[in-house]
């Protein structure tokens, strides 16, 4: 037995930048052990698989290589624009992705393809001093807006810099970095959820002047420090707390830098606009074709 797969370079401007992403089709009879196994196969950072089908309506399961997400942003652009090149037999504006935090509708629009989101949740606030001894930088490197738990399904640690440079140049140290997670229990072993929590640092300054935010994100796995290319899933996280912090005020759209510093550069289109008190972000950006094939089951 075979199935169809997709590998695709999601928020690339060009092929082979962004992030990676292989989408499997035809894998509603697939156990979750087996799709579990195939996302540690590929080793990618995420793996998606679409479960079912019913005209622009799609199930899809997102796994890392150690665990199932109930939602992740690049693979959500990622499938949808699988499924707009390879899966639908008409042109359309839109489709649904039934994830399991709930539908995400996904829209193409020219060369990018967005989803929005509603959901959005703030959460624990850090002290300058504990995150400047984290990332191992002077306070006055840290810029003046909240460190703060931010999620929109998955929780990040938003961490504003003052100055791209600071930013460039971090090294986080994994043993610090693990201590802190311990410390705050939100490390892996120590959390409900059991995700351990990423640190997702950002500027208001980009290396690029069509772009507005420079940001990495950091992940701490095995006791290792991975960087993430592109991140959608804290760019959602990362417009709500824009939006509740009032750093762009009610209503933007921005583009943010990211995995420059890894040799996969990444440019995702954020937007958020507040209305009755209820938050919208959106973000997209463009995906590129790799290859695709039969996967042996």
């Amino acid at each position: 037995m075979t199935i169809p797969f997709y590998l695709v370079d999601v928020f690339a401007e060009n092929r082979l930048e962004g992030n990676q992403l292989a989408v499997f089709r035809d894998a509603g009879n697939l156990s979750t052990a087996t799709m579990q196994a195939i996302a540690k196969e590929t080793n990618l950072a995420e793996t998606t698989f679409i479960t079912a089908e019913n005209e622009n309506n799609f199930d899809v399961r997102i796994f890392t290589t150690e665990y199932e997400m109930p939602f992740a942003g690049h693979p959500t652009v990622g499938t949808a624009a699988v499924i707009a090149k390879h899966i639908l037999t008409k042109k359309t504006d839109s489709i649904v992705l039934n994830l399991k935090i709930g539908p995400i509708k996904v829209e193409f629009l020219d060369e990018i393809t967005q989803f929005s989101i509603q959901k959005g949740s703030l959460g624990a606030t850090f002290t300058v001093e504990s995150v400047a001894d984290l990332l191992e930088i002077s306070v006055d490197e840290i810029d003046d807006l909240p460190i703060q738990v931010s999620s929109t399904g998955y929780p990040f640690l938003m961490i504003p810099l003052k100055n791209i440079a600071t930013l460039v140049n971090l090294m986080p140290n994994s043993s610090r970095f693990k201590d802190f997670l311990i410390e705050h229990k939100i490390h892996k072993s120590n959390s409900v959820d059991h995700f351990t929590i990423g640190q997702f640092c950002f500027t208001r300054k980009a290396l690029s002047d069509s772009n507005d935010l420079h940001s990495r994100m950091f992940l701490l796995q095995d006791n290792t420090i991975l960087e993430d290319p592109a991140t959608g899933s804290a760019h959602t996280a990362l417009g709500h707390y824009l939006l509740e912090n009032q750093v762009f005020g009610s209503n933007f759209k921005l583009k943010s830098e990211q995995g420059f510093e890894i040799g996969r550069p990444s440019i995702l289109h954020i937007g958020g606009e507040k209305i009755d008190g209820i938050n919208t972000i959106t973000l997209g950006g463009k995906v590129q074709f790799i290859a695709k094939g039969e996967w042996e089951i």
